[in-house]
């Protein structure tokens, strides 16, 4: 003779569940742990293109007007000095801009922000971003020398 037990509860037990909570919470933070580095990358990564874009055009405002600029904002709006073209030396002078190009500004103010939303600075030849910890004057900011 054969006994048969049947139980009349169905489903989890509490520890079963809870183990389950536990291993799901595991592998989110292994996760996470796993992609910092890359969205942390990504962004010093959108901050060095940027001043590389940035570097180029102060290029071009100092070959124009013949001076740094003194912000970031005469790249995409005049200073105020009208453009002059020299027909004889085939040369401009004054504000020809805008420098900066839209093709990566969503709006006029993105290209001064670094892949952390801080400002870029622009202290003389100096072009600045405080860096992944965002705090200016540490080891990690990313300086470029224009």
């Amino acid at each position: 003779m054969t006994l048969l037990l049947i139980s009349e509860q169905k489903g989890f037990t509490f520890m079963a569940v809870m183990m389950i909570v536990i291993s799901i919470g595991i592998a989110c933070s292994g996760v996470v742990l796993v992609l910092s580095p890359i969205w942390h990358g990504n962004n010093s990564n959108k901050t060095i293109i940027k001043m590389n874009r940035i570097e180029q055009a102060i290029i071009l405002y100092r070959a124009d007007r013949g001076i740094t600029p003194t912000s970031l904002d005469y790249l995409l709006t005049s200073d105020g000095t009208p453009c002059v073209i020299d027909t004889v030396n085939k040369k401009l002078s004054g504000w020809c801009g805008p420098y900066i190009h839209n093709y990566f500004i969503q709006n006029s103010n993105e290209f001064k922000e670094d892949g952390w939303k801080n400002t870029f600075q622009l202290i003389g030849n100096i072009l600045k971003s405080c860096g992944p910890n965002q705090i200016c004057g540490d080891a990690d900011d990313i300086v470029r020398n224009i």
